[in-house]
């Protein structure tokens, strides 16, 4: 939401980490577990992952100052109904769904971080503090946008996995809402978990399974269902989760958070961090976007408005 206190990972995501599901989800308690202090805390939803002014226009001239955070506000006020209904589904999934929050939401995770700024400014090396000097106080910012425009096609024709925990150990979130992972070519792709029950193995790349709308605009039939019932799968990506966050991880209980930072930490030195095109660059597999490819995504949001 527009406002000096701005998530970088929406309250009501954090929310679905609580060990109840009672009460509006980001008001809902749970533990963060910090990685430099390595102290746990409880805290409320709506009391992590902001920061203060983290996307609003420093000099925005004609422009509202919220401009940037505006952006995910849409999105962010159906992901509580979305999630609950993937969590649910086993087959094709709504294409209205899929198209207008979950593929918004994914794509925005790369692109929302709290080091994004600095870690755009650092794409151009020993030219950074001179682009610092030249250009516009809220490049960086503006950054976040065009990115977010070039993200949805990578996302939309990524290979999508819906992971079902059906585990006694819940998943948790970090601080980019996102762990990232190594495929047996050594190519990274990436889990989103999205409530302690249910997340999402995106594979980023030429998948070829054409899941935007086409005959049957009204289902996506790309994504496969996984189910999992090993604690031993699900400690190992909350560890991942741990080891690929910025500052914090957030999850339903004190030992959950622990065992994961526990586990987490030896790995943190091994986790390639460049594989997140978190800094203004596309570091996504070979292929997988094109200037054209754009359009894209907008051309399949046309033709399911048209159907719906």
């Amino acid at each position: 939401m527009a406002g000096a206190r701005q998530h970088y990972i929406p309250a009501a995501v954090v929310g679905g980490f609580s060990e109840t599901a009672a009460g509006p989800r980001r008001r809902r308690t749970g533990y963060a577990r910090s990685i430099d202090r390595r102290t746990t805390r409880l805290t409320r939803a709506e009391d992590v992952a902001w920061a203060a002014d983290l996307y609003t226009l420093k000099d925005p001239r004609e422009l509202p100052p919220a401009l940037v955070d505006n952006i995910w506000e849409g999105v962010e006020k159906k992901l509580p109904e979305a999630i609950e209904y993937l969590a649910n589904e086993s087959g094709d999934l709504r294409a209205d769904i899929w198209m207008k929050v979950l593929v918004p939401y994914a794509a925005e995770l790369f692109v929302r971080p709290l080091d994004f700024d600095e870690t755009f400014s650092a794409r151009f090396g020993e030219h950074a503090q001179l682009v610092d000097q030249i250009s516009l106080v809220d490049n960086a910012k503006f950054a976040r946008a065009i990115n977010l425009q070039r993200m949805y096609y990578p996302v939309m024709d990524a290979y999508w996995v819906i992971v079902h925990n059906s585990s006694s150990l819940p998943f948790i979130i970090n601080d980019c809402g996102m762990a990232i992972l190594k495929d047996e070519q050594q190519i990274a792709h990436y889990f989103l978990p999205l409530d302690r029950t249910v997340g999402v193995d995106l594979h980023i790349g030429p998948s070829g399974n054409g899941m935007y709308p086409r005959e049957h605009p009204e289902r996506i039939s790309g994504p496969k269902h996984r189910t999992v019932n090993s604690d031993e799968f699900v400690r190992t990506h909350n560890s991942l989760i741990y080891a690929s966050a910025i500052n914090e991880i957030y999850g339903p209980t004190k030992e959950v958070v622990e065992q994961a930072a526990a586990l987490g930490d030896p790995l943190r030195q091994e986790v390639d961090a460049s594989a997140l095109p978190r800094n203004g660059q596309l570091l996504v597999h070979p292929g997988a976007w094109a200037r054209d490819h754009e359009m894209v995504y907008f051309g399949a949001l046309s033709m399911l408005e048209g159907n719906t």
